[in-house]
């Protein structure tokens, strides 16, 4: 059995493989859904005999994943999913052995220690810290009437690691952000890299071009300004020594030498970009969604709105789920899409709303949508949409490069300036809209990037845009890169276990 964990806010690990299978197929290696139930609205799809793809969590991306793709939602522990042959028409490579099996994960401070609530509920790290000293018996704290074998748990909660080692078996922790960022908060966590990063300082770590400060997740130049978030991300280190594997939201050839230097030290394995496979390789039909949404959507609102617009005219502006922008920045935003004369789709949280410009909605409306919340993959993979200007959270940084789209990039806080730096300056899929003294980006700044990367200039942006939206559907494909890490890991897990089970 595999089990995998996530927090509240959530990111995919496509596994590609998992199809449901009939509660009699007993006997197998089995996978287990360790999910936090924290009162996230989920989807009320029914399970399908589809691909499993748990998703696990960045400190809050644009889009909210689902805990596993395809709305697949078991209601007891005895629900299970197995593995689909990997290849169809290869027989010989078919695995059949591992299955999933969900776990409710509750929060410590909800289940007091030794608590009989739930017995279903995974131990938290005070039970984990029991566990590493009471070898086999942790394994019935899992509450499922069968051993677990290996684990796949969110490296923000790295006690999961502790409490799978403590019961002998196989862990990888599951990173959410960039191999880059990855490599940056492991080198504060090592002592490496002092913090905060001052000045005109300039921060070299193998496999990254130089950085400024500036270009540092804001954890590590504005020391202090979040002191969970900044212990969170080292802590995701504290343990790593001990995984067996190490999963990245990544695709080798998009981070290739950051990756190349971490394989150095751990047995790094870059399965994404886990985006729903009719977005990429479009192998999967019945994979076209993540499957939850924390707020509301308005998908058909916009598919009707852009099919009237032409190829490439739209410009598609998000700022994610947890960015709060300044009144002053919305203005200076709507006033650069009013003078810009260009149609535009706006997402504007319903808590945001009040921060727009008196009647700019009904005074823009012949050339602008706002919606409070939309499917942002059918937006990106829409053909009429030329222009993405984002916060550049990972999740919506890795859309935007993987649907081919020119991204104008307003970082606002954790990792998102060192993933504006590489879109810039390494993938040239944009360019970055610079903030003034005051920390505003200005009309006039929005909107010469924005016709930058549209119009004439920008025509290398758009070139490269369509290169790397080649080469992601290239890895998650039948024999790319993430899909032979995926394969290698599944093979070598049936492998290590055969005899055991």
């Amino acid at each position: 059995m595999l089990a995998t964990s996530y927090l509240d806010s959530l990111f995919h690990f496509d596994y590609k493989y998992i199809k449901h299978v009939n509660n009699d197929q007993t006997k197998q290696n089995r996978l287990v859904d360790v999910t936090r139930h924290d009162g996230c609205k989920e989807s009320k799809g029914k399970r399908k005999s589809s691909l499993f793809n748990p998703t696990i969590p960045e400190p809050r991306p644009h889009q909210p994943h689902a805990p596993i793709r395809q709305t697949l939602i078991p209601q007891t522990p005895q629900d299970h999913f197995g593995l689909d042959p990997i290849h169809t028409q290869n027989q010989q490579r078919i695995i059949r052995r591992i299955h999933f099996h969900r776990v409710d994960l509750r929060r410590v401070r909800r289940r007091r220690a030794g608590s009989s609530e739930d017995p279903r509920g995974v131990p938290g790290p005070v039970s984990a810290s029991r566990a590493r000293n009471s070898g086999g018996a942790a394994a019935s704290s899992w509450g499922l009437g069968f051993p677990v074998d290996c684990v796949v748990y969110d490296a923000f909660i790295p006690w999961v690691l502790d409490l799978a080692k403590g019961s002998g078996l196989l862990a990888a922790p599951f990173f959410t952000q960039s191999c880059a960022v990855d490599c940056i908060y492991h080198r504060v966590y090592c002592g490496e890299l002092k913090v905060p990063v001052r000045g005109s300082e300039v921060v070299v770590v193998p496999g990254l071009p130089p950085l400024r400060p500036e270009e540092m997740p804001s954890f590590i130049y504005v020391h202090g300004s979040y002191p969970s978030g900044f212990k969170m991300v080292t802590d995701q280190f504290q343990n790593i020594d001990k995984a067996d594997w190490i999963f990245v939201n990544t695709f080798y050839k998009l981070e290739e030498e950051v990756i190349n230097c971490m394989s150095r030290t751990w047995k790094v394995k870059a399965i994404g970009p886990t985006i729903p496979s009719m977005y990429l390789d479009k192998r999967l039909h019945d994979d076209k969604e993540y499957g939850l949404n924390i707020f509301k959507t308005t998908t058909d609102v916009c598919t009707n709105w852009l099919s009237k617009k032409q190829p490439k005219s739209v410009i598609y502006i998000s700022f994610g789920s947890l960015a709060q922008l300044s009144v002053e920045q919305i203005e200076e935003l709507a006033h650069a899409l009013t003078t810009l004369n260009k149609h535009f789709l706006w997402v504007v949280r319903s808590s945001e709303l009040a921060k727009l410009p008196k009647n700019f909605s009904e005074e823009s409306s012949e050339k602008g949508l706002i919606v409070s919340w939309c499917q942002q993959l059918e937006i990106l993979a829409h053909d009429v949409v030329g222009c993405f200007v984002t916060h550049c959270g990972w999740n919506s940084t890795l859309e935007g490069l993987s649907l081919g789209v020119p991204i104008v990039a307003m970082p606002q806080w954790t990792d998102q300036s060192t993933n504006t730096k590489f879109v810039v300056d390494v993938w040239r899929v944009g360019i970055w809209a610079r903030a003034d003294e005051k920390g505003l980006v200005r009309e006039g700044e929005i909107r010469r990037c924005i016709k930058h990367v549209m119009e004439g200039d920008g025509e290398e942006i758009r070139e490269n845009a369509n290169k790397w939206k080649e080469m992601a559907r290239d890895a998650v494909d039948e024999g790319g890169s993430s899909d032979r890490n995926i394969e290698e890991f599944v093979s070598t897990l049936v492998s290590s276990l055969k005899g055991v089970n």
